[in-house]
């Protein structure tokens, strides 16, 4: 229930439609409890299925095959009462395959919500991939109708037959509204958790080639630790080039709204992702992007450039576009494919089965 992207997704969900279905959830970690106080606020139960992923991706598989599989049978069995649900809405590709299979008997709609990064680029065909392939397989079989998050990623399954793709939405009521920029310099955010795949790196590697030209330069980065030893290594690489003073790392409950003012372009060198939430959010304010051309481009507003992950190509497209805009806000086009109205009407249609 962490401030990520699942539980943004999902609680969106529950926000817009708790006043007219009940929800409980199964979460399959405590680690961070974000959104507790206010999904409990609404009425529904938190089950707690607490069984960590082994790091090692090859314990991962056994973890998955053997252990995992029998533990969530019996969980669910113990702890759910199936018949009370008219609807299961998963997020988790091991855990809806074990809810799917012993729901299928039963007049219980299952949906399948793909959100995964690798969900939008072909797979590997190696024995683990076949492997994870099978793990997944019942969320797929089983489900009624399969929900994913960008084009790209209903594209690239063989599934895309039962496949509708459902837009993330962004917080009208927090980013429906052009910020301004209460600054001249060239001040950049990134937001996300810290790891590779976010790629936080490969900003702070541009910042140090744009300090060349902007030596006031600042880069505010957003986000928690996911991947072990990756802030470490940012650190050291800001301790090295000296860019202390134009690297800030910030807490992941900042501000939005303060932060929007004191940002001039959002970056999102993603290596891999399935939409881009923050993209929505950046554009909808008014701010331009700058994103990795591997991530789907169903998030653009008109505001947004996709570039190649080139360190001299980013660097110099953001000077040019810098100096030609300055701080500029732009109004966002096709902002109603993301609005909450498109998104509740698009959920109580497949809730209700008239898809």
């Amino acid at each position: 229930m962490s401030l990520t992207g699942v539980p943004v997704v999902y609680m969106s969900i529950v926000r817009l439609l708790k006043d007219e279905y009940s929800f409980d959830i199964v979460i399959l970690d405590n680690d961070d409890m974000y959104f507790e106080n206010e999904f409990l606020s609404y009425g529904g139960k938190i089950f707690n299925f607490i069984n960590h992923k082994p790091s090692s991706s090859f314990k991962s598989l056994f973890w998955a095959l053997f252990s995992f599989k029998k533990r969530a049978k019996k969980f669910i069995l113990k702890e759910l009462n199936l018949d009370e649900y008219s609807c299961i809405h998963t997020f988790n590709g091991e855990l809806g395959s074990v809810l799917f299979r012993l729901a299928k008997r039963k007049n219980i709609k299952k949906y399948f919500h793909v959100c995964s990064a690798q969900s939008a680029y072909k797979r590997k065909r190696n024995i683990k991939e076949l492997i994870w392939g099978y793990i997944f397989s019942g969320s797929s079989k089983y489900s009624d109708k399969i929900i994913y998050v960008s084009k790209a990623s209903m594209e690239n399954s063989k599934y895309k037959n039962k496949g509708i793709v459902l837009y993330n939405i962004y917080d009208e009521l927090k980013f429906g509204k052009i910020t301004t920029c209460n600054h001249n310099s060239l001040a950049l955010t990134q937001i996300g958790t810290f790891s590779s795949r976010k790629n936080q790196f490969f900003s702070i590697e541009v910042i140090n080639k744009l300090k060349v030209f902007y030596p006031d330069v600042v880069l505010r980065i957003v986000g928690r630790e996911i991947e072990d030893g990756y802030l470490k290594k940012i650190i050291n690489f800001i301790a090295i080039n000296n860019l202390s003073e134009n690297v800030k790392i910030l807490n992941p409950s900042t501000d939005r709204i303060e932060l929007n003012a004191e940002t001039s372009f959002v970056l999102y060198p993603s290596v891999q992702d399935s939409f881009g939430l923050v993209l929505i959010e950046s554009q909808a304010c008014g701010i331009h992007c700058f994103a990795s051309n591997t991530v789907p481009n169903d998030a653009d507003m008109g505001n947004c450039d996709f570039l190649p992950l080139n360190i001299d190509e980013w660097a110099n497209k953001i000077d040019c576009f810098f100096k030609e805009n300055k701080n500029k806000r732009i109004t966002p086009i096709n902002a109603e494919k993301f609005s909450k109205e498109t998104f509740v009407r698009n959920l109580k249609k497949l809730y209700e089965g008239l898809y």
